[in-house]
């Protein structure tokens, strides 16, 4: 037997653009054998697109939108939080002491800044065009870039030169050899049927 929740809150999120189907972390009270099926809605599905019934958001653009998570059987069981869509992050690629730094972003007007030795890099860091490589780097180097772009800035993508023979870094995960680091993931989501 299940009720109809009493109050839901929602947490404040960061995505990816491009992102797809990213589960809003949602909590109900009480937290078990309450119907947990939601509606969401968006302030700019320019940048957030609300998932139908699911507790789900798709990001569409860079920005910020305001998402208002409702139960569908309590209409008062209902919170808003901040869902951040950033940049998406540079792809680093290496070969030998190469690395080449590519845009993934949409966002084609803004600015890649990198290091290469180690430390985070920030909006004072070196500027490079996408496409373009950073050479003569020694084994072991740490490649470090984001992609600044509408007054957001990506996450960041990490490569150590030499660590792997070569392959592109994408996402956090290995493709062809490559590594990245310090990508976030998504919080837990909430389950569209009744828990008892």
């Amino acid at each position: 037997h299940c009720d109809n929740p009493a109050a839901l809150t929602v947490r404040d999120m960061e995505v990816v653009e491009g992102d797809e189907d990213k589960a809003l972390g949602i909590s109900f009270t009480p937290a078990t054998g309450v119907y947990r099926e939601v509606t969401v809605t968006s302030s700019d599905e320019g940048k957030v697109i609300a998932g139908a019934s699911n507790g789900t958001v798709t990001a569409t653009g860079i920005g910020s939108a305001t998402v208002t998570v409702t139960s569908t059987y309590n209409g008062e069981a209902t919170s808003s939080c901040i869902v951040t869509v950033l940049p998406r992050e540079p792809l680093l690629t290496f070969s030998g002491t190469t690395v080449t730094v590519t845009n993934q972003s949409g966002c084609t007007a803004g600015t890649i800044y990198y290091t290469t030795d180690g430390t985070d890099p920030t909006s004072s860091s070196s500027t490079i065009a996408s496409g373009s490589t950073i050479t003569e780097r020694a084994s072991g180097d740490v490649v470090k870039a984001i992609y600044v772009c509408g007054g957001a800035t990506s996450r960041i993508a990490s490569v150590k030169v030499g660590y792997y023979t070569t392959g592109p870094i994408i996402g956090g995960a290995v493709y062809g050899g490559g590594r990245m680091g310090n990508v976030g993931g998504n919080t837990s989501g909430t389950v569209v049927s009744c828990d008892t």
